[in-house]
């Protein structure tokens, strides 16, 4: 990274440490040759994220995997990588700024509902699970973090019954799914979806767009009005908690796209729209571990909107399919609120 000072330029050098972290233990030692090097390019200026330096670091998963571990090893072993890190540049010659990401207090880090690792390490619950890699502070004050405004999605709606389903492709291209392509997966733990044998019909039509669609990039995929090709499965009575849709393609190429947030919507008996939160493919952390049919899915994670392709094969158990669960969270997962919720406000 480069900026401007006066006539000339700074060289400073932007670090998320915890990137780092996850994948070596770091010593003192290891970060004394990276501020030697980052002084050997010319850089004058170090600029170091905060993860709770000083106070043990994030509560870290670390009996989950070698990453894990690693950074909960680091954080142990240096006690505070800031101190560390502002002792290192000083020797070399560089200035060092800590800056701190208020909204990133407690990553969408949700380990499966149902799974053992969600019982063994989970904090506090979330849609789908239990967050699992959050500032102490987050963890002591959950009631602090940013609020969804009271209304009826944030109620019990298990008792909402899934009559209908509405799966809507971005443009009005044919696709290649029929009824006999589409399975139907559900689980009432969010872990080990199993399939169930339900007769349904699907109504294949155009209809006409009632928004506009964006990717989480901004790129519009549909303009309000646009023509759109929508599968509608009818004749359901679906009760259990989390409802998988997927289809049997075991190759592509796939063409049944859309934004992730957009690709499905649930209708109960009078055909109103069913509020909830979605699992698309798109996630941040524990890839390695998702899969809808031997483990579980991390729902509402921020990047839902990142485009789905719905026909799209789904060995690997996280591609190719679309989950959905009833409701919203009452709370953004980590990010502390200013104006202090538990009083009345909401952020």
């Amino acid at each position: 990274m480069v900026t401007t000072e006066g006539r000339g330029f700074r060289l400073e050098a932007l670090t998320d440490f915890v990137d780092d972290a996850i994948g070596l233990t770091f010593t003192e030692q290891h970060i004394d040759s990276m501020m030697a090097t980052l002084a050997q390019m010319g850089i004058t200026r170090v600029s170091w994220a905060y993860y709770a330096d000083g106070r043990g670091g994030f509560t870290t998963p670390s009996g989950l995997n070698e990453r894990w571990a690693n950074l909960a090893n680091t954080y142990v072993g240096l006690g505070s990588p800031l101190k560390v890190a502002a002792a290192a540049a000083h020797r070399h010659g560089m200035e060092l700024y800590a800056y701190y990401k208020p909204y990133e207090t407690g990553p969408a880090s949700c380990l499966p509902e149902g799974s053992p690792e969600a019982e063994s390490h989970g904090l506090i619950r979330q849609l789908g699970g239990m967050l699992n890699w959050l500032d102490p502070f987050v963890v002591a004050n959950p009631e602090l973090r940013i609020r969804h405004k009271p209304d009826a999605s944030i109620g019990d709606l298990s008792g909402v019954s899934i009559e209908a389903i509405q799966l809507t492709k971005k443009d009005a291209s044919p696709t290649r799914i029929t009824a006999e392509h589409l399975q139907i997966w559900v689980s009432d733990s969010n872990y080990q979806y199993k399939p169930i044998n339900v007769e349904f019909g699907v109504i294949d039509e155009l209809v006409e767009s009632t928004r506009d669609v964006r990717d989480i990039g901004g790129e519009r995929l549909t303009c309000r009005g646009d023509s759109v090709r929508r599968l509608t499965l009818t004749g359901l009575n679906l009760t259990d908690r989390y409802v998988l849709v997927t289809t049997d393609f075991t190759e592509g190429p796939a063409d049944f796209e859309n934004a992730g947030t957009a690709l499905l919507t649930a209708l109960d008996g009078r055909g109103n729209q069913i509020p909830g939160v979605f699992f698309t493919g798109a996630m941040i952390y524990l890839r390695d571990s998702i899969d809808f049919r031997h483990h579980g899915l991390v729902y509402d994670c921020g990047y839902g909107r990142s485009l789905a392709r719905l026909d799209e094969p789904n060995g690997a158990g996280n591609r190719g399919c679309v989950a959905f669960t009833r409701g919203h969270n009452e709370y953004l997962p980590g990010v502390l609120c200013e104006t202090e919720p538990r009083y009345g406000t909401s952020g």
